[in-house]
């Protein structure tokens, strides 16, 4: 959304002296290239728990053989349930 719209965060803070239109490229460049490691960081920051998410269910599919498609609906539905039930507590026994 900055980069499309070329919007300048303000917790970036650049400081370059001089009024130089070299000056205001580099100035320019620095804004970019912060705003894409912010991106790059995000990204990967966000990446991890969705690929530690995906080996958990890759090892519960293997250990429960053809019932964990089953343990997953049922594990979805009673947090549905939940979400949705103002002030509910749900006590889950195995």
């Amino acid at each position: 959304m900055c980069k499309a719209k070329q919007l300048k965060p303000k917790y970036i803070n650049v400081k370059i002296s001089g009024q130089k239109s070299q000056d205001k490229k580099t100035t320019i460049n620095a804004i970019r290239f912060r705003i894409n490691q912010e991106i790059k960081f995000l990204y990967r920051k966000k990446r991890h728990p969705n690929q530690q998410l995906y080996h958990l269910n890759l090892e519960n599919a293997h250990q429960y053989n053809g019932m964990w498609q089953h343990i997953q609906e049922y594990i979805i539905i009673i947090y549905r349930y939940a979400a949705t039930t103002p002030r509910l507590q749900i006590r889950i026994e195995l």
